[in-house]
């Protein structure tokens, strides 16, 4: 009785010693493991830190001719997948440029997730363009006076269409921009819709992507001095008169009347 007590006890110190030395090895090699991933992880503000400078480099290598001041960052979320910062641009009178940083399925030598880059620098240098483009265009049909002003539907879905490499009339022809046009006529709609809705048909038939507005004012002069964002401030506080309206969108060749 007493030889079978005595191998009981030797055989559970032997299954003890085995089971605290097998339970040992995993969170030895588990530290080590991390010590080795945590020399390569960064840092959420390590992540910061590189997203700004690259886009800082972004911006300097593809607008050498502006300054851009940063200004805030915002990370990844539920609601985004891609990072935004904002910059203020020198020559556009400290106006906001927005740069987007998305992940890429691509590692750089160390392994990090190398970002590609897009922004909404265009609707600055571009925009007088567009102006230029839609006025001749206009022009065919409308020979009352008018100003026509742009604006470019911003986001990152809007942005990564963009090819810089291109005209604005190129971008715009090959439906790269989304652009809200604005006519400022001293014209009632109801006398020039006619002519209006021929210059439409022509902007879907090239299969041209915008949203028309139309507003009627009797301060054509005034409009054509003022920027766009100035003046919806005017209009908004009632010192300039006029009424902003929705017309027409076209859509992949087609024409939707308000």
């Amino acid at each position: 009785m007493k030889k079978k007590k005595r191998l009981l006890a030797i055989l559970l110190a032997v299954i003890l010693s085995v089971s605290a030395t097998a339970c040992s090895k995993p969170i030895q090699q588990s530290g080590s493991t991390s010590e080795t991933t945590s020399s390569k992880r960064m840092t959420t503000e390590d992540v910061k830190k590189k997203i700004i400078n690259e886009a800082t480099e972004y911006l300097k290598k593809n607008y050498p001719d502006d300054k851009f001041t940063f200004v805030s960052f915002g990370s990844t979320n539920w609601a985004y997948n891609y990072y935004r910062l904002s910059f203020k641009s020198e020559n556009y009178n400290n106006q906001q440029v927005m740069v987007y940083g998305s992940l890429s399925d691509k590692k750089d030598e160390d392994g990090f997730t190398i970002y590609t880059y897009s922004d909404d620098y265009y609707q600055y240098y571009m925009k007088d363009d567009a102006e230029k483009y839609f006025s001749l265009k206009l022009k065919k049909y409308l020979k009352n006076e008018f100003v026509i002003k742009v604006r470019f539907k911003d986001g990152i879905g809007f942005t990564k269409a963009v090819n810089n490499n291109q005209t604005c009339a190129e971008n715009i022809e090959n439906d790269n921009f989304r652009c809200l046009v604005y006519i400022f006529s001293d014209q009632k709609f109801k006398n020039v819709d006619n002519q209006i809705e021929k210059f439409v048909k022509e902007i879907a038939d090239n299969k041209i992507t915008i949203r028309l507005y139309y507003i009627y004012t009797k301060q054509l002069t005034t409009v054509s001095k003022y920027t766009t964002n100035k003046i919806f401030d005017e209009i908004k506080y009632y010192s300039l008169d006029g009424d902003i309206t929705f017309k027409y969108s076209t859509y992949d060749g087609v024409v939707n009347k308000s």
